[in-house]
């Protein structure tokens, strides 16, 4: 048998000629020392107890021990050496052990007993980690000190418990109230922009702004000429799709430029004879060839204004699509990505000004949006609402 740590190895058997073998082959290699004959007792032939501590560090306070008898170790030493040993061989497969198929994300729960103890009013905390579904780390203990007031150490699980109790019903008519208030505003076209969870205890301030538009054209469409046709979409597939059309008009507000048309379809003018509104249309020449238009568009930033169309041209063919859009997206994150990132940051730090005394910051900006075009006209409609929240420190002084 061999037993082998960092540079000490020992070597034992029945066969004298067998174990010192490794002597002869490994001294023609390496610089070595001759090996000692050990007859003594287990704890002359382990020489450092302590590197036991490496192995489990729970056994140290033994290893230690029964350590400071090593240069005159007596029978009940050497059985304390031998129950460490019997320790180690009986727990040598116990251990946190890890799935392969777990997560390597870290996760850290903690809780608290506010006060519990009614003899000295002393709070009991603990806290638990796990790496995937592994728990790796635990401890729980018990506060050393009474805190100053009673009403400090449990202001934080009274917050908690009205949060759920009291707010979660308020919440619930905050969202119904600002839904009502954006259908309201935008005539029906948008009906929900809260969900039921978007309001907890931290929301402190909800902006909305809505924006409606509903214009009839100038030269209106006839249904009855609505017909299908293929719309290519751009993963390269088409879809039927019904085109508007006119047989009436044949000269139109159009712009021909490299690579691409532009349209333009005046709407009546409103009760402010000042303003006048008309959308525009941009068709690129080839059915693949809106990724480089919109490229081109964001290229210049007066590419909308200097490509117009200023003249009245006769179309051969005048087919326009008839459709309903809805989308939305997360405003916050294209303004972060554009650098804009001082109204975000929880600490408060870029709304230090709004709130006196408090630390708010915008948690996220979100857009929805709708446009329908028909033969009659176009109605759209936008709306954006901005969530406050205020940062709450969970630091408690005792």
């Amino acid at each position: 048998m061999l037993l082998l740590y960092v540079d000490d190895m020992i070597i034992t058997g029945n066969d004298s000629v067998w174990y010192s073998l490794p002597e002869t082959v490994l001294s023609s290699t390496f610089e070595m020392k001759g090996l000692a004959n050990y007859t003594s007792s287990g704890l002359e032939v382990l020489s450092d107890p302590q590197a036991l501590i490496s192995v489990k560090r729970n056994i140290a306070y033994a290893v230690h021990t029964v350590s400071q008898f090593m240069a005159a170790p007596r029978s009940d030493h050497y059985a304390a050496v031998l129950r460490v040993l019997r320790y180690l061989k009986g727990t040598m497969f116990h251990g946190l052990y890890f799935s392969s198929t777990s997560s390597l994300v870290l996760r850290g729960f903690s809780d608290a007993d506010w006060d519990s103890d009614m003899t000295d009013c002393r709070s009991t905390t603990g806290y638990c980690f796990f790496l995937g579904d592994s728990l790796i780390s635990w401890r729980s203990k018990k506060q050393s000190l009474t805190a100053r007031s009673s009403t400090e150490a449990k202001y934080p699980g009274s917050c908690g418990h009205f949060s759920r109790t009291y707010l979660a019903p308020l919440a619930h008519k905050v969202v119904e109230q600002v839904n009502s208030w954006a259908e309201k505003h935008t005539n029906g076209l948008i009906k929900h922009i809260l969900s039921a969870g978007s309001i907890n205890s931290t929301t402190n301030l909800i902006f909305a702004n809505a924006v409606y538009f509903k214009g009839a054209w100038r030269q209106q469409f006839d249904s009855s000429q609505t017909k299908h046709y293929d719309f290519h979409l751009l993963n390269g597939t088409k879809v039927q799709t019904p085109f508007m059309t006119t047989m009436e008009y044949y000269y139109q507000h159009m712009g021909i430029y490299h690579g691409f048309k532009v349209l333009g379809l005046p709407y009546l003018k409103g009760k402010d004879e000042s303003r006048r509104f008309t959308m525009y249309l941009y068709l690129p020449d080839a059915i693949d060839g809106l990724p480089s238009l919109i490229k081109e568009m964001g290229s210049q930033s007066d590419f909308l204004d200097q490509h117009l169309p200023n003249q009245m041209l006769k179309a051969r063919r005048f087919l326009i699509p008839k459709f309903k859009i809805e989308f939305a997206f997360v405003v916050s994150e294209m303004l972060m990505e554009l650098g804009v990132v001082l109204p975000f940051l929880a600490g408060g730090e870029g709304l230090s000004e709004m709130a006196e005394g408090r630390k708010v910051y915008v948690s996220s900006i979100h857009q929805k949006c709708v446009v329908e075009m028909n033969e009659q006209g176009t109605e759209a409609a936008a709306v954006t609402e901005c969530y406050i929240l205020t940062s709450y420190s969970d630091e408690v002084d005792l």
